[in-house]
C-alpha cells in the first residue's frame, strides 16, 4: 500500500512493513510503500514471521545508513522477494559507492 493509505488505516488493526521509497518517473515526490502483512491478531501470528519482519526492518536500517555489507548479510536470511531486489541493489553499491547525498529513494527510469 502507499503511504498515503498508510497514513489512513487504523495503525492498530494490520502490520505492516515498510517496503522501500520509491519515485516513479512520472511523479518528483518519492513515496513510502508498505506491505499489509496480516490482521494485528499477533497470537495466530508466528514467532518466525515476526523475526522476518524485525530483521527486515533491520536490514533496511543498514541499508539507508549506506552500510551495505550488514544490510545484504541481514537481507540475506529473509527469503522473500523484497529481501532478494535489497540484496542486488546492496551488491550493486558495494561495488559502486553513492554520492554523499545519497537519499536511498529508489527511482525508476521507465514508465
Amino acid at each position: 500500500i502507499s503511504e498515503s493509505t498508510y497514513e489512513k488505516i487504523t495503525k492498530n488493526m494490520f502490520i505492516v512493513r515498510e517496503l522501500d521509497t520509491i519515485a516513479v518517473k512520472w511523479k518528483k515526490k518519492p513515496v513510502k510503500i508498505y506491505e499489509l502483512i496480516w490482521y494485528n491478531d499477533l497470537e495466530s501470528y508466528s514467532e518466525t514471521e515476526k523475526e522476518k519482519i524485525n530483521l527486515y526492518a533491520l536490514a533496511l536500517n543498514f541499508y539507508k545508513n549506506k552500510d551495505f555489507i550488514n544490510a545484504r548479510d541481514n537481507f540475506s536470511k529473509i527469503d522473500d522477494e523484497p529481501s532478494k531486489r535489497f540484496i542486488k541493489r546492496c551488491e550493486y553499491y558495494i561495488s559502486n559507492p553513492p554520492e554523499p547525498n545519497w537519499d536511498w529513494v529508489y527511482r525508476f527510469k521507465t514508465k
